[in-house]
């Protein structure tokens, strides 16, 4: 079995990597969520957790994490929408030119850089996690509403609208447009049972970015 050490950047992300265990078990892998911590207060009192906030408490987190002898691999699932300014070449020329898988492709080169380490590998979520959702709008849909075909077919006109599904813009991402059409949505109450309802499969084939990151994942 080979353990893989996941920092998510909050409850929502902890599940669904709780989705990816069920999937990757089989493959004999073993993945563990670990939460970002935002506040480290005086000892003996509990940390703060979940939400990015900047890139100094990612690193911080991640060379604890990369000192466990018995993790075969730590990774991370991080957003790119909102991504806090401080992470490495944020400002680059480069990470503001060519195609967004291109940019995304070079910010997570100079992540790695900086953590410099064999076993890590940066994944941010293009634009974030509701981007692997629009994989199926009628699963969205169900699993908070119930069946309602109309809302159904604007979430997935939306989709049509990009070549993928995490193509869906920083200016108005995923879950916003699910907010504007299904007031109750809740990341946390809602994310998990999607997922599952969708499946890994179906949201690879959808999402290419998010493949790619599960690929390197099986290579360890």
């Amino acid at each position: 079995m080979k353990f893989v050490q996941v920092l998510v950047e909050g409850q929502t992300e902890n599940e669904f990597v709780d989705v990816l265990n069920d999937y990757f078990q089989v493959k004999n892998i073993y993945l563990t969520p670990v939460i970002a911590k935002t506040k480290r207060p005086a000892k003996g009192n509990p940390a703060y957790r979940g939400g990015i906030v900047s890139f100094g408490k990612v690193e911080f987190d991640l060379q604890r994490m990369l000192q466990d002898s018995s993790t075969s691999l730590v990774t991370t699932m991080i957003d790119f929408y909102r991504l806090p300014t401080d992470f490495p070449s944020y400002h680059d020329e480069k990470a503001e030119q060519g195609s967004l898988s291109d940019r995304v492709a070079f910010l997570e080169e100079q992540f790695a850089k900086i953590i410099n380490h064999s076993k890590f590998l940066p994944y941010f979520s293009i634009h974030e996690f509701e981007a692997l959702l629009f994989t199926d709008t009628e699963k969205i849909v169900q699993e908070v509403v119930g069946e309602n075909s109309k809302i159904a077919q604007k979430l997935q006109k939306i989709s049509e609208q990009y070549t993928n599904p995490e193509e869906i813009n920083l200016q108005d991402p995923p879950s916003k447009r699910i907010l504007k059409l299904l007031k109750s949505y809740d990341k946390v109450a809602h994310g998990y049972g999607i997922a599952i309802d969708i499946g890994v499969e179906a949201m690879r084939k959808s999402c290419p970015h998010f493949n790619q990151w599960l690929t390197k994942i099986e290579s360890i």
